[in-house]
């Protein structure tokens, strides 16, 4: 606790004079940055002053000009208006009565000149050739001619030069002026001043602000005074109440009363405070008591976690092994609190692939491009601080420095490794920071996690299993098929590769690709029910036998939708005789109705069949194919899809 105590020196002297010291260096402060800023804002104002000015003569005389070309002015006329504007009515002797528009100071005034010097407009010289016309301090500078090269090279831009004033041509001063070239009229327009008269302004502005600054601090000094005693005299009360709590751990009968709300509520608050401190430390005790029960508490707990394992099998619904190792390595961060940094990797198609990281650079860990044969890899959890995960030498001296600076933050690593089917599929590593080390409850932790991922890998493993399976039971109801319906044999592979493809070009995913393919497969499953004799008859079939053939969608849907894995497929098959007319089978679907699998593979389906021979006439050429697709348009076809299908033949046709 701090507390504020009397010195030799009275802290309220301190006080007052601190408050003087600093009040007086932030006038000083004050005072110098005014004058810094007066000074830039000088610079900066007297140099848009005449910008400004020459910005909008220029702006009249496109007006003017625009007024001739328009022919609602003749040209001289336009030109006079505009000198007219700038330097006043021109007078019998040739001079300008200067009541502009445009103030520009006490001996501020607009010229205009011409490519040649000639002097276009000014205030006495009007239609004099000032060409030849030096700087009034250095002859070798010829100042109207470098203003004219300025306006007519650059367009526009500021100029610095020497001359007399007007009323006393003994005294020379700088001036200032801003030139643009004005094309259309040759004429290059000059507003021009004595810096010297653009300072008046900013040197009352300085006086004004001092005269400010020293009033204010008049005010302020006695103001302070009276409002740090108000301030101090309470703070020191409270001070010594403070130091009493301090010192014997009792709150003492001191009278700190003011009327500033601010004091008055810090003296509650330390008297509640101090009641409740009091109050904390008697139950200190109680509360060391809970906290050893709660650590037991938890390792409880966690040793309970253990025995989840068994029960984990409905919460592994995944379907996807990267997607599991995400979602577990963000829990095991989120878990495990001493984590500062970690990583997620798999060993793949001979390469080590991070996936997924936690304050490590994810591009720069794969950029190491490690083999698998490279990557030291682990069967157990464990922690440590100096193993390593890739060989010695394996790696560059500039990929090994790289790896180096990305975990130069870490102190201790936990190692969690990934085992599936004897084999390991990859590694989540976790790193501490400073002097931070995992404790055994977060060790726990990554070991159930560890079991849990091996647990997932054998269902997935599994599922594996009884995919193949299920494609082999499929293989061979497709064989079964083709021995019953000769022409089938090669066309449902045929199907299955286009309608495959034909997606792929279309720009589908994975699991669309891999849902229509096996579609295309067993999409005439059903005729396996109908007689052999009808399906591979040579001639005309009657009404009874076609009948009957139109049914073998819904054989094939009535099979499929059997098993699990082959419900949704099922759907698309039984749909694939559908007919954008609404006259398909078997439910007469019209359009949006029909699923766009059954679309696809009704279009690549027709397509195979007319390119094929058949037991009661012979393959259609290309180009006559094409025409039935396009004749069938929006009747048995979706138009779009016949569209993109003409454009996917023709991008597989040889050149």
């Amino acid at each position: 606790m701090i507390i504020l105590s009397r010195q030799k020196i009275s802290i309220k002297t301190i006080l007052f004079g601190s408050f003087i010291i600093i009040l007086s260096i932030l006038f000083a402060i004050i005072l110098l940055f005014n004058n810094i800023y007066q000074e830039n804002q000088m610079e900066i104002q007297r140099e848009l002053i005449l910008k400004n000015a020459v910005m909008h003569a220029y702006t009249l005389a496109e007006i003017k000009y625009d007024a001739v070309l328009n022919r609602d002015l003749d040209e001289e006329m336009a030109k006079e208006h505009v000198k007219e504007a700038l330097l006043g009515e021109k007078l019998e002797d040739g001079t300008r009565t200067m009541d502009s528009n445009y103030s520009l100071g006490e001996n501020g005034y607009f010229i205009i000149y011409s490519s040649e010097g000639e002097e276009i407009a000014h205030p006495r010289l009007e239609g004099q050739n000032v060409y030849n016309v030096t700087d009034s301090l250095d002859d070798s500078v010829y100042i109207v001619q470098e203003q004219i090269e300025l306006a007519k090279n650059k367009g526009e831009g500021y100029y610095y030069y020497n001359w007399e004033y007007p009323n006393n041509p003994e005294k020379i001063g700088k001036k200032i002026c801003y030139v643009k070239y004005f094309q259309p009229w040759d004429w290059v327009i000059v507003a021009t001043t004595y810096e010297k008269d653009l300072k008046v302004y900013f040197e009352e502005s300085k006086k004004s602000f001092l005269y400010t600054a020293i009033l204010i601090v008049l005010i302020i000094i006695p103001l302070v005074s009276y409002i740090y005693k108000k301030i101090t005299n309470p703070l020191f009360k409270l001070n010594r109440k403070m130091q009493h709590f301090s010192n014997n751990m009792e709150v003492p009968n001191i009278d700190c009363s003011t009327k500033i709300k601010e004091i008055s509520e810090i003296e509650s608050s330390f008297n509640n405070l101090s009641e409740e401190l009091l109050a904390y430390i008697e139950e200190l005790q109680g509360l060391n008591e809970e906290i050893e029960n709660l650590n037991s508490e938890n390792s409880a707990i966690i040793d309970k976690m253990n025995l989840l394992l068994d029960e984990t099998s409905d919460i592994l619904d995944f379907d996807n092994e990267k997607d599991f190792l995400k979602e577990v390595f963000d829990n095991l961060y989120s878990l495990i609190p001493e984590a500062y940094s970690g990583v997620l990797s798999v060993l793949e198609d001979g390469r080590v692939k991070y996936i997924s990281s936690k304050n490590l650079d994810i591009e720069k860990l794969n950029a190491l491009n490690l083999k698998t044969d490279e990557y030291i890899t682990y069967n157990n959890v464990f922690t440590s601080k100096n193993t390593k995960t890739v060989k010695q030498d394996a790696l560059s001296e500039e990929k090994n420095n790289s790896l180096n600076s990305l975990l130069s933050k870490k102190n201790e690593s936990l190692y969690i490794p990934i085992n599936g089917n004897n084999k390991q599929v990859g590694n989540l590593i976790f790193h501490t920071t400073g002097n931070d080390v995992f404790s055994k409850e977060s060790f726990r932790i990554a070991v159930y996690y560890s079991k849990l991922i091996s647990l997932f890998l054998k269902f997935e493993d599994m599922n594996e299993f009884q995919n193949n399976v299920q494609r082999q039971i499929i293989i061979s109801l497709i064989k079964m098929m083709e021995y019953h319906d000769t022409y089938t044999k090669g066309h449902s592979q045929n199907v299955a590769n286009l309608a495959e493809d034909f997606s792929r070009f279309l720009g589908y995913d994975k699991e669309f690709l891999n849902r229509i393919y096996w579609a295309g497969m067993v999409h005439d499953v059903g005729k396996i029910i109908i007689p052999q004799d009808i399906l591979n008859k040579p001639g005309k079939l009657t009404y009874e036998e076609y009948e009957l053939i139109k049914n073998h969608p819904v054989y094939s849907f009535e099979v499929l939708n059997e098993i699990d894995n082959l419900k949704d497929i099922s759907y698309i098959v039984k749909h694939h005789h559908e007919r954008i007319d609404g006259k398909g089978y078997p439910d007469n679907l019209k359009d949006k109705e029909i699923p766009i699998e059954s679309k696809i593979l009704c279009l690549v389906d027709t397509w195979d069949a007319m390119t094929r021979n058949r037991s009661y006439r012979k393959a259609l050429s290309i180009d006559s194919a094409k025409k039935e697709l396009i004749k069938n348009k929006n009747k048995q076809f979706d138009s779009k899809l016949v569209d993109y299908f003409l454009e996917y033949i023709k991008s597989n046709e040889p050149l």
